[in-house]
Order: structure tokens, then sequence, then C-alpha cells
């Protein structure tokens, strides 16, 4: 299995990174200078809230050429989360990706 997102350098990418690493997960992107993407759950009066803060993260740096060029060609399935399509350039990309390699 490989992992297509690049992942941030600081301490969440790095626990990241080893926990993905343990799992037999290949990193296939570069690691990048950019902070990891932080998503926060807060709850009130038993109602949950949720703040996602991913601009100018390591996971938002893609582009068509990066992902052309790291997506082994034996590749057999592409599993997209959610999170990565939710608006962006970079959602854009990722499925223009999709697309392209499911076309």
């Amino acid at each position: 299995v490989g992992y297509l997102t690049p992942v941030s350098r600081d301490t969440m990418g790095s626990l990241l990174a080893a926990g993905l690493s343990s799992a037999g997960v290949v990193l296939l992107a570069p690691r990048r200078q950019e902070p990891t993407s932080l998503a926060m759950v807060s709850v009130e009066d038993g109602m949950p809230s949720y703040q996602f803060y991913r601009e100018r993260t390591a996971e938002r740096m893609v582009t068509p050429d990066s992902l052309n060029s790291i997506a082994p060609s034996y590749a057999t399935g592409l599993v997209l989360g959610s999170l990565a399509l939710t608006g962006g350039v970079d959602a854009d990309i990722w499925a223009n990706f999709f697309c392209t390699k499911h076309a």
C-alpha cells in the first residue's frame, strides 16, 4: 500500500509517518516543511462542532505533476478521503487525478 499525500516533517507528521510505516504503508510523496492539518472537535451541550485547519498545510501541496510522478503504474485502486475533496485547488487536482486514472 502506498500513500500519495504529502506528510509534514513536523512532530504530528512524524507521528503519522511512523504509524503508517509501522503498518507497512510506503510514503510515496516527499515529506514537506508545511505543517500538518489539524481537526478540532468540541462538544457543547452534547452537540459536537468541528473545526479544520488546513490552509497552507503539507497535505494540500499536490500538483498534477507531483501525483503523476509518484503514483505507481501498477496500482489497481485509489482511495480518496472526503476531506481531500472539500474545496480548494488541491481538491480539484485530486478529483482530476482520480478521474484520469479511472477513465
